[in-house]
């Protein structure tokens, strides 16, 4: 039934989530997510159906939970957070490039993990 197929999907995407979640959180000392608005994010409808597939907010839930489990650390930043503009090595942010790198069409190119 049509009912059972859609149960199996569900299953299947929990588990990839699971084990997708517990790779990352067993390689990884911290783990660092951006505070996305999702609910605003739904609310486009080109777009809603996408972000919903992707499980946005059951990733993070899955993320903080087992950073607490395995003794992780967990950091949620503001979405507002330069972080693409922030190199790695040396920490310094380049918002004084961000236009000029827009205009080239490249978003990131600092040393960023």
């Amino acid at each position: 039934s049509i009912a059972k197929i859609y149960a199996q999907i569900t299953d299947s995407r929990k588990d990839h989530l699971h084990k997708l979640t517990t790779q990352l959180v067993r390689k990884n000392q911290t783990i660092v997510v951006e505070n996305l608005a999702v609910k605003n994010m739904v609310k486009n409808p080109k777009l809603s159906q996408a972000i919903s597939d992707v499980s946005w907010g059951e990733i993070t839930r899955q993320l903080a939970y087992k950073c607490r489990w395995y003794g992780r650390n967990y950091i949620e930043i503001d979405r507002w957070f330069p972080s693409s503009k922030r190199c790695s090595n040396c920490g310094h942010i380049a918002l004084e490039n961000a236009v000029k790198y827009s205009r080239m069409g490249l978003s990131n190119l600092w040393n960023t993990p």
